[in-house]
């Protein structure tokens, strides 16, 4: 199968690493920021954060660092999907999807920073001021953590994008399959992460 000229990556020759570390960060107060990571429920966490007013900043270390976490094979999953979405939106078969994937991911499993290990953008962060949310829960965990209530969830997930993603991830499972040694090697030391990191619980309520 001939592959048709794609739109070029502009991330394709940067240094992934610098690029994410030019993203804003969000000042909570003089003490603590919100490092947000793609995959990891950035929008969200973003959305939430400006409705109750919070700055951009572009500060990257504090005495509290918040964070989200996600296991690193569903986020590499989601994260290829997404690259996908924006890159290669005008496929419209399997075969050519998983024909584009396959000569993609032979060159490398990281695409772009969707798809770069979570530590990446926590690299200027001392480990021990890092609080972390999972994303199974941070939708209670962070609103709780502030202290306050969703007023606006004004997630953007739009049926086009949406519809696309549930498409493009149901060839995702062989990839996950070939790839798994790999991308356990890969993302070590985001395992380290999720391992060792600090996670904020909700207190038990009271009987």
């Amino acid at each position: 199968m001939k592959q048709r000229p794609r739109k070029k990556n502009p991330l394709s020759n940067v240094n992934l690493t610098k690029t994410i570390q030019r993203n804003p960060c969000y000042a909570i107060n003089s003490s603590t920021i919100y490092i947000p990571t793609l995959k990891c429920a950035k929008t969200w966490c973003q959305n939430l954060l400006v409705d109750l007013g919070y700055s951009e900043t572009t500060v990257r270390s504090a005495p509290t660092v918040l964070i989200v976490t996600r296991d690193p094979l569903s986020r590499w999953r989601s994260g290829i999907v997404t690259y996908m979405r924006i890159w290669h939106s005008d496929i419209k078969t399997g075969a050519e999807f998983c024909y584009t994937l396959d000569s993609l991911l032979e060159k490398s499993l990281i695409l772009d920073s969707h798809t770069v290990p979570q530590c990446s953008y926590i690299a200027d962060a001392d480990p021990a001021n890092i609080l972390a949310f999972d994303i199974l829960n941070v939708e209670q965990t962070l609103p709780h953590y502030l202290n306050v209530n969703i007023s606006n969830n004004r997630y953007k997930n739009t049926t086009q994008e949406h519809s696309y993603m549930r498409w493009a991830d149901q060839f995702m499972p062989k990839y996950l399959d070939r790839y798994s040694n790999d991308l356990v090697e890969l993302y070590s030391c985001d395992y380290v992460l999720l391992r060792d990191v600090q996670y904020y619980t909700m207190p038990e309520p009271n009987v």
